[in-house]
């Protein structure tokens, strides 16, 4: 076979052909070592263009982070400094607020010492005035006339109670009949009764529960009184401690000797009555005997918290709140509580609801008492 031998000028020229057809998208032939070695020298070149342009791009990024990280600190350096001199700002007014408060306690204290100066000044003052007046008072001749006729009104006054009494003991002993240790028995009782009749009205106002004004209790929708036993009477060192009769219409009664109350088993019931009138309820007053005069020496029995209510009729089951009250066994015997409620009608049926006592296993209740005005 027959080969025909290129010369360098025609191996130029398919060369030149070959990088034509190349960039015009003809694929060549891979065999051509010509062409592979122009190619790998200008992939190189590429190569390296590459490379210097990341070089380029990492210097760049490099000073760009230099840039920005500069700007951050420089940032932060100035929030620093912002932020001491707000701080510097604050403790220098919290320095003049503290100024200002001890310059207002010194203020303060030396007016209260002033104060303290102008008291005990007027206080001399006014014990100086008032032990001249008094001096000048007592030994005037003026008041000693006034002291005078007091003593003679006084005088009179009891020369005429002494009288009093002498013609009562004389009626009464010829009434009676009566001399010695009997007469005396007789006296004596009637004082207890005058004492009595005073005990049961010390509140100085009418009381229109009491049975003997007209006022009743409804035992029919009261609650169950206490069973007691088959004892007619039975007494204790001259007290009545119980009887055969424990009803809810004690409670309105003026009789308060230890126990004569009414009792209900537990610590919650409740007392309904009517009134001997129609009132506008004024006060409320609850009653129970000293601890002095228990046989027991106790009056836990006592009620403590109580609910009254004005009710439109006997079967009202609700009725209009007029007060919660609440009986202190440390306090007084006979306590006053007044309705705070204004009530624009008049009541003729009042409910008492007994919600506690002072820890007995019953509720011993002496007297209630309503008290208001009628017109």
């Amino acid at each position: 076979m027959h080969v025909s031998k290129k010369t360098p000028a025609l191996i130029n020229n398919e060369v030149k052909q070959a990088e034509s057809e190349y960039d015009s998208g003809i694929r060549l032939d891979s065999n051509n070592a010509q062409f592979i070695l122009f190619y790998q020298t200008k992939v190189d070149n590429e190569i390296k263009k590459l490379q210097q342009e990341i070089g380029r791009l990492k210097d760049v990024s490099k000073e760009m982070y230099s840039i920005e990280m500069k700007s951050c600190m420089e940032m932060v350096q100035g929030v620093r400094t912002e932020m001491s001199s707000k701080s510097n700002q604050q403790e220098d007014r919290f320095t003049q607020l503290r100024s200002e408060v001890a310059a207002e306690v010194s203020a303060l204290n030396f007016d209260m010492h002033g104060l303290l100066e102008f008291k005990n000044r007027s206080m001399h003052d006014v014990k100086t005035f008032f032990d001249v007046w008094v001096h000048d008072t007592i030994y005037s001749d003026e008041f000693r006339a006034q002291i005078e006729d007091h003593v003679r009104t006084l005088q009179a006054k009891t020369n005429q109670k002494v009288r009093g009494f002498s013609r009562l003991f004389d009626s009464l002993k010829g009434h009676v009949g009566e001399s010695g240790e009997a007469f005396e028995a007789s006296v004596g009782r009637l004082i207890d009764q005058k004492l009595e009749d005073y005990h049961s009205d010390r509140t100085g106002m009418t009381d229109y529960a009491l049975s003997s004004n007209g006022g009743t209790v409804l035992e029919n929708l009261s609650s169950p009184s206490m069973q007691q036993g088959d004892e007619s009477l039975i007494s204790m060192l001259g007290f009545v401690l119980r009887s055969n009769r424990n009803s809810p219409q004690r409670a309105i009664t003026a009789d308060n000797r230890p126990g004569n109350c009414w009792a209900f088993s537990g610590d919650q019931g409740h007392l309904v009555m009517k009134l001997s009138h129609k009132i506008f309820v004024r006060y409320i007053t609850i009653e129970h005997i000293p601890r002095a005069m228990s046989p027991s020496g106790q009056i836990r029995s006592a009620p403590r918290e109580i609910a009254i209510s004005a009710l439109s009729s006997p079967t009202d089951k609700v009725g209009y709140h007029l007060a919660k009250i609440e009986y202190d066994i440390s306090g007084p015997t006979i306590q006053m509580f007044p309705i705070l409620h204004d009530t624009n009608f008049m009541a003729e049926h009042v409910m008492f609801k007994f919600n506690s006592n002072w820890g007995e296993e019953y509720t011993c209740l002496y007297r209630v008492r309503v008290h208001g005005d009628a017109e």
